[in-house]
């Protein structure tokens, strides 16, 4: 069984994927979302548990002038992987 940490950050990287209309539920994995974006899939509970203070701590960067933050893992850094939130411009 994984550890309970990793269970949430696959749901989470499974909502921050998107559909053809921007939805976050086709398959296809999202390099990067604006702020609002993020800040919908909260209040909608598709981003869920101990991934909100992660994307919202990501979200008050880029609010403060931040120009992305990276929401990753260990191996997202050696590979150049993970999702950026993106100011909303």
């Amino acid at each position: 069984m994984p550890p309970r940490g990793r269970s949430q950050a696959r749901r989470t990287q499974a909502a921050l994927r998107q559909q053809r209309a921007g939805h976050p539920r086709s398959g296809k994995t999202s390099c990067a979302v604006t702020a609002a974006q993020a800040e919908g899939w909260i209040n909608e509970g598709i981003i869920s548990g101990g991934m909100i203070p992660k994307v919202r701590s990501a979200i008050h960067a880029v609010h403060s002038g931040v120009a992305q933050a990276v929401i990753t893992n260990l191996a997202g850094i050696q590979e150049g992987g993970g999702t950026a939130v993106l100011g909303n411009a």
